[in-house]
């Protein structure tokens, strides 16, 4: 995986997923979970990028060292435009 560097200005998170997936391509959701110890029967997949992951892995990982629990939402923009990135 890319190592990250920061940037100033900040770019937009359109501008930063553009480049990751030009640089290394769109990495299997299922590949991505696997390297971090998720288990296939927590991970519903919703096409090969994207899933929708169990808050039972919150649970079982609570011991692991240098764990974080990260919630990544989105939201559809309105026909005024509200709610995009």
């Amino acid at each position: 995986h890319p190592k990250l560097t920061p940037t100033n200005p900040v770019p937009s998170d359109i501008a930063v997923s553009h480049e990751i997936v030009k640089t290394v391509g769109l990495l299997p959701i299922t590949t991505l979970a696997a390297e971090n110890g998720i288990q296939p029967q927590e991970c519903l997949l919703w096409g090969h990028a994207k899933a929708k992951l169990s808050l039972s892995i919150r649970d079982r990982l609570s011991t692991t060292k240098n764990a974080s629990y990260i919630v990544c939402t989105g939201i559809n923009p309105t026909p005024l435009g509200e709610g995009k990135s």
